[in-house]
């Protein structure tokens, strides 16, 4: 490996024209000529396309025919290949941390239309890295084996138990938080018949409690959570008792609530007739459906759709996306029970984002289901009968439709836990309140050995959260057995330097800075200083913008490199 010293660095550029896509606009020949003129640079040199296997091969040709010991590689957006390049890099004797790459693409060529201002621009930025790459130190990644091969799931739906199973296929043992008085959620509620239908098979509950690996905590609930992957510490809070927990990686499965209907006043959901969607669920498992009032067959049925959703007014903007499938078999189903039962379902418009829509919807048709595009406004109550006031859109007409019951198709939304969570283990909430954004975009090493697993994540349905639990297990049992390789990008404090002011300590949003006590180099008297926990920092750089002495660095950002770029910009 390629290292750093007190040698003058020998810094290679590497330009990139992504097949043609760059060199339009801005001029890569002057380009070229100012960069050759950095006494630093010992290699500038084109390739057509880098990323390749070609652009690969002749990278780290060049690198090993020379005496470059960093890099600087100029072309596209780093996003989508700096791990392929840089894989190349490493492999030709050069640490990823001596390597810088610039944006000339996105950033210049392709919104600087004229020539003069992507150029000097592609310039600016090419010099400021390679000012920044000259002050870098080569760092070295550690393989770390976790010690704790404990799991905690937090949530005992659908997607909890899936992924207490599938761990314990693993021989990791779980620890299972749930915030009722049994396990299974909304899930196992559902018609399980109709479930089998679809190849949708509940996992066994019983096999789980059966396990020797597994430990439930049943009305219990997270109050804190401290640590990182492979060292969590967990307070647990139960009807009498709290207790604290060691794992090394959590699963958040928290699930989602339903929308309550009677926030939307106009709907009457007070009434004993106005159901929601998962009230006439625990009817149809019986294969009965009544009016609640009188316990009569209802002769007429009415389904509203988006019942909380679409609508941040009155409830959320989010598509709940399975309350059409779920209302259109509901709707099959009463058809098969009961023929000459009329059924509506009111709709803005039908979306099934799960196979088989179509064919559900089609088969509803044909069973006599029928369909009315438009809002449904209000529900009126006239003597003991229901009247549904509600537009036909395809009509052009405001009709009035009497109903024995009306179905309201409620919405999920983000539960209470998921955002209480959200702040203990710092992981941000998408713009409805839900974990899944983070968890598509970022590797589980970022998310410090935190998966997201069923409907806190988003709305889904119930072989989405199977799936989505599997494959979070999929990560946790991948590095419980082989390790990981740790992030080297982290705080270090100068001991000489730190005044113990307990500033960084107070806002270090990872709880990763103690404070110890030290002998003065100078007086030998004891005095406290400030120290960085490595398993825990996540290298967000807030102790070093804070600190009056700027004494605290990070590991790749540190003030010569940040500065030395700057400079390069004004």
């Amino acid at each position: 490996m390629r290292g750093t010293s007190s040698r003058k660095p020998k810094i290679g550029v590497f330009f990139c024209t992504c097949k043609g896509s760059i060199g339009k606009n801005v001029d890569l020949n002057e380009l070229e000529s100012r960069v050759k003129e950095n006494p630093d640079v010992v290699l500038c040199i084109r390739h057509d396309k880098l990323c390749e296997k070609d652009g690969q091969a002749f990278l780290k040709d060049q690198i090993s025919n020379t005496d470059v010991d960093r890099i600087v590689l100029v072309g596209c957006t780093p996003r989508t290949y700096e791990e392929v390049i840089n894989k190349g890099a490493l492999e030709a004797g050069i640490n990823r941390h001596l390597v810088e790459h610039v944006n000339i693409r996105e950033l210049c060529e392709w919104i600087h239309p004229d020539e003069k201002s992507a150029t000097e621009k592609a310039v600016f930025l090419v010099l400021g890295s390679i000012a920044r790459v000259a002050f870098a130190q080569e760092v070295l990644d550690k393989q770390v084996i976790l010690k704790n091969n404990n799991v905690l799931i937090i949530g005992g739906g659908i997607a909890g138990i899936t992924s207490a199973l599938e761990l314990i296929k693993n021989e990791i043992s779980v620890h299972l938080v749930e915030k009722t008085d049994k396990l299974g959620g909304r899930a196992y509620e559902l018609d399980t018949q109709r479930l089998s239908e679809e190849d949708v098979i509940l996992p066994n509950i019983n096999e789980l409690i059966k396990s020797d690996k597994f430990h439930v905590m049943l009305e219990s609930e997270v109050v804190d959570v401290n640590g990182t992957l492979g060292d969590y510490k967990v307070k647990i809070a139960s009807k009498d008792k709290e207790e604290e927990l060691d794992v090394g990686a959590i699963v958040i499965a928290t699930g989602s609530e339903l929308f309550d209907a009677i926030r939307i006043l106009e709907y009457k959901y007070d009434d004993a007739d106005v159901i929601d969607f998962f009230e006439l669920e625990k009817m149809l498992v019986k294969d009965e459906v009544k009016v609640p009032s009188s316990g009569e067959i209802p002769k007429r049925i009415n389904f509203i759709q988006c019942v909380g959703s679409r609508d941040e007014n009155k409830g959320n903007a989010h598509c709940s996306l399975v309350c059409c499938t779920y209302a259109i078999k509901q709707a099959a189903k009463i058809k098969i029970l009961y023929p000459d039962t009329e059924v509506y379902i009111h709709y803005m418009d039908l979306r099934g984002p799960e196979c088989g829509f179509e064919e559900y919807f089609l088969d509803a048709q044909k069973k006599g289901v029928n369909f009315i595009r438009g809002r449904v406004a209000e529900i009126q109550k006239d003597g003991k009968n229901l009247i549904l006031r509600t537009e036909h859109i395809e009509l052009g007409d405001i009709m009035s439709l009497p109903s024995d019951l009306v179905v309201l198709s409620v919405g999920q939304q983000a539960s209470v836990e998921t955002q209480k969570l959200a702040d203990m283990v710092h992981l941000p909430l998408d713009k409805d309140g839900f974990l899944g954004y983070y968890n598509d975009r970022f590797e589980i090493l970022d998310r410090r050995g935190i998966s997201i697993a069923g409907c806190a994540q988003g709305p889904r349905g119930v072989a989405r959260s199977i799936s989505d639990a599997k494959k979070a297990v999929r990560e946790i049992a991948g590095i419980m057995k082989k390790g990981f390789t740790a992030r080297s990008i982290h705080s270090v404090i100068d001991e000489t330097r730190c005044a113990g002011c307990r500033i960084c300590e107070e806002l270090c949003p990872y709880e990763a800075i103690y404070m110890k006590n030290v002998k003065d180099h100078v007086t030998e008297e004891s005095r406290l200083i400030s120290s960085v926990n490595l398993a825990v920092c996540q290298g967000c750089g807030a102790c070093a913008m804070a600190c009056p002495g700027g004494v605290p660095q990070l590991i790749g950002y540190s003030n010569k490199e940040i500065l030395a770029q700057i400079d390069e910009l004004i």
